[in-house]
C-alpha cells in the first residue's frame, strides 16, 4: 500500500515539475521570439534607450536642374550656384550648403558648415 502511495506522489511531483519546466520554456521562447521580430536598429535603440525618429531626407522632393554644361536633380527650393566649370554649391533656406566638385571623372561631395 505504501508503494502505491509513493508511486502516486512520484507521478504527481513529476507532472508538476514538467508543467513548471514547460511554463518557463514557453516564457523564454516568447521573449526570444519577440526580440527576433525587431530590426537590429530597434534592438540597439531599446538596449541603449535611444529614440529613432523619421529621417528628414525622406521628406525632400527632388526637381530637375540643368544648364548647358550639366544636369542634376536637386531638392525643391534649394538654390544652385556654380563656381567655374567644375564647382557647384547648393544652398537651402537654412544656409545648409553642399559643395560638389568634379575633377576629371571623379565627383567629390562636401557639406559646408
Amino acid at each position: 500500500m505504501d508503494e502505491k502511495k509513493y508511486t502516486k506522489i512520484g507521478i504527481l511531483v513529476t507532472i508538476v515539475i514538467v508543467a513548471i519546466v514547460l511554463g518557463i520554456g514557453g516564457l523564454i521562447f516568447s521573449k526570444v521570439n519577440k526580440n527576433n521580430n525587431m530590426s537590429e536598429a530597434e534592438k540597439i535603440a531599446k538596449k541603449e534607450n535611444v529614440k529613432i525618429r523619421e529621417n528628414e531626407v525622406r521628406q525632400l522632393t527632388l526637381e530637375d536642374y540643368s544648364t548647358d554644361v550639366f544636369s542634376m536633380k536637386k531638392p525643391k527650393g534649394w538654390k544652385v550656384e556654380t563656381g567655374g566649370s567644375h564647382i557647384i554649391i547648393i544652398t537651402n533656406a537654412n544656409h545648409i550648403r553642399i559643395r560638389i566638385i568634379r575633377i576629371d571623372d571623379r565627383i567629390f561631395i562636401h557639406a559646408i558648415t
